[in-house]
């Protein structure tokens, strides 16, 4: 017997849903950090592209700071110290969009 493809589907992700109900937290947090990290790695080989990435889906304070925890210079990179006036003044820094496609 062979599955039709909306048999398919469904079977997978049915199988899916039963994967995560068994998960705790921890193991989603663990699990989705892994497949992002896995997604960006195929996708950014180079410095750059993964500072690309990075910029796309956080202001540049963020990706400032990021470079920074590492030990690198974002000035490198063409990118503003994280202590810019717009962080000074509002004193906000955060996420400016959704990086789902990574999951993908």
């Amino acid at each position: 017997m062979t599955l039709t493809q909306d048999q398919y589907d469904q079977l997978l992700a049915n199988y899916a849903e039963s994967l995560v109900d068994g998960m705790d937290m921890d193991s989603l947090v663990q699990f989705a950090m892994e497949q992002i990290e896995i997604n960006i790695r195929r996708n950014c080989s180079l410095d750059e592209e993964l500072i690309e990435e990075i910029g796309r889906f956080n202001d540049e304070s963020d990706v400032a700071a990021m470079i920074e925890d590492v030990g690198g210079n974002p000035a490198d990179f063409g990118v503003k110290n994280w202590l810019d006036e717009d962080t000074l003044t509002t004193g906000t820094r955060g996420v400016t969009g959704s990086p789902i496609h990574l999951l993908q």
